[in-house]
């Protein structure tokens, strides 16, 4: 059992867990498993079709949500980050062509594809601005709509670079 802070626990060997991908696209932590039941966090942008989708997908097992606050879910994700760093390292740096390896990556299709959804996302809901917010383990991209910042999705930070630059 690892403690991730004071209120939640983790009792998860490592092949158990979302990859962090799916972690940071969904907002879905895998808190628990074993033979017969499988206790996810989630947080309150969870739609009720990834959730009807994880129960088919684990259909053989009794599937709980523990629903956590958006800024509690970030600081679990921020704690899984920390134990377990090879799952963010998607886009190495190497120092000496920094900049050509950026400007590559920049125009590479996941990076094209992301940007992309993002604008398009923002025009279809009516975003007056997208901020994009860099913290220590990864970047977070929020919507102004109607005057309120909207949480849209969070990123692994090694990509953050690479969507910068695509958007420069």
């Amino acid at each position: 059992m690892q403690e991730i802070n004071k209120k939640i626990k983790i009792n998860l060997i490592e092949s158990d867990q979302f990859h962090y991908e799916y972690i940071i696209q969904n907002r879905v932590i895998k808190l628990y498993q074993d033979n017969k039941k499988i206790i996810i966090a989630k947080d309150d942008t969870v739609t009720k079709e990834l959730i009807n989708e994880l129960k088919y997908r684990f259909r053989n097992y009794q599937v709980d949500f523990k629903v956590l606050k958006q800024k509690e879910f970030d600081d679990l994700l921020r704690e899984i980050a920390k134990h377990d760093t090879s799952k963010i390292k998607d886009i190495k740096r190497k120092s000496i062509s920094y900049a050509e390896d950026l400007t590559k990556l920049a125009s590479d299709a996941p990076v094209v594809n992301l940007v992309n959804e993002i604008i398009l996302s923002a025009v279809d809901k009516k975003a007056s601005d997208i901020h994009f917010e860099i913290f220590e383990q990864y970047f977070r991209v929020r919507f102004r709509i109607d005057g309120y910042l909207q949480i849209i999705g969070t990123y692994p930070i090694t990509l953050s670079d690479a969507v910068c630059a695509r958007l420069k």
